[in-house]
């Protein structure tokens, strides 16, 4: 299997606040640098054309935010059209027409004119609509990528709910295994056995709702997971285990994101007619980078359309839909050795 690679520091931010913030910045800066006025020492700003224009810059971005967050979602994609048309007529002509009416400007006389008097002004400003018109398109795209972009996100949520249901029975079937072979050997460890699967239980229907949880229960779930499926291990598998918990409690995972590699390695690295050999290792480093290893000798044939490979696909899924570019995945096989190795940007 291909490594997956990327750059496992990346911050997410909030792009498209970024990108309003600043659309309106350049947005009103149009008028102030396109001046035949301009000038540094800014005394343009009291000529009265220039306030004119400034004016219906500033009342078409301001409309631009109620027609993109109060018209749209009110009107429009309620299938409220002729509301949102009367709207809109009635937005126009403040945004276009107001602004020449609330600051007179006197205009250059017109040419070939005998008494050379200011010449009369457009009925409805051509720089106006172009605004308006201008407005309108953008935040109509805008927010179409926005109600995308949310259809997108409810999907991927469906996905990832949809991946959790198939996962945790499978685990819990295969705890219970263990707790029945437990029970029927009259073992001391069964009464700790089931106080272990309870916590699992607990983990499994309650903390797995979550998207992220601590990572520090996801350790504790391992170590209940490794240590019901110790009780029915044969004697001749070595076991080599190093999970060293970080000194921050702070740290998020995904829940259930490591069991599918582990439980991988306990079905087809331990059979009794064979020595098995399971090395697990799990770190954390100073960057927040957890360091998975896990590998296991092949003692069981695999099978491609078992549960653990389902299990181990849709781990792969997740691993895609909630971290991107934050992590690196190496999968190698060969015909004895089977080795898992993952490195995740941890949430903070």
């Amino acid at each position: 299997m291909p490594n997956l690679n990327g750059n496992l520091k990346d911050k997410s931010l909030n792009y498209p606040l970024l990108l309003t913030i600043a659309g309106s910045l350049l947005f009103l800066g149009f008028p102030i640098f396109t001046s035949p006025d301009f000038n540094w020492n800014f005394r343009f700003v009291g000529v009265g054309a220039f306030q004119q224009s400034f004016l219906s810059y500033l009342v078409a971005l301001l409309f631009f935010f109620i027609h993109r967050y109060w018209l749209l979602p009110r009107y429009y994609f309620k299938h409220q059209y002729l509301l949102y048309a009367l709207a809109l007529l009635l937005s126009f002509l403040v945004c276009v027409v107001l602004p020449y009416f609330i600051l007179d400007v006197d205009r250059p006389p017109m040419p070939f004119r005998r008494d050379a008097g200011p010449g009369p002004g457009p009925l409805i400003p051509t720089q106006g609509v172009f605004q308006f018109l201008f407005v309108v398109v953008c935040s109509h795209l805008m927010a179409a990528n926005s109600r995308l972009r949310q259809v997108r996100q409810q999907k991927l949520e469906t996905e990832l709910s949809y991946l959790k249901a198939q996962i945790n029975p499978h685990f819990l079937f295969n705890s219970l295994n263990s707790i029945y072979a437990l029970v029927l050997k009259r073992s001391e460890d069964a009464p700790k056995a089931v106080v272990q699967l309870s916590n699992m239980m607990r983990y499994a229907l309650d903390d797995n709702t979550h998207q992220y949880i601590a990572l520090s229960k996801e350790f504790d779930f391992l170590e209940d997971y490794i240590a019901l499926q110790s009780y029915r291990t044969p004697a001749e598998l070595v076991f080599e285990s190093s999970i060293i918990r970080p000194a921050d409690n702070a740290l998020l995972i995904a829940p259930m994101l490591l069991v599918s590699f582990v439980e991988n390695a306990f079905k087809y690295g331990v059979n009794p007619e064979s020595t098995g050999k399971i090395s697990l290792s799990i770190r954390v480093t100073d960057e927040h980078m957890l360091d998975f290893s896990c590998s296991n000798k092949i003692v069981v044939e695999q099978s491609a359309t078992s549960n653990s490979k389902i299990g181990l696909k849709n781990t792969l899924q997740r691993l895609e839909s909630l971290y991107g570019s934050k992590y690196s995945l190496s999968i190698t096989e060969d015909e004895d050795q089977y080795s898992v190795h993952l490195k995740l940007s941890l949430h903070d």
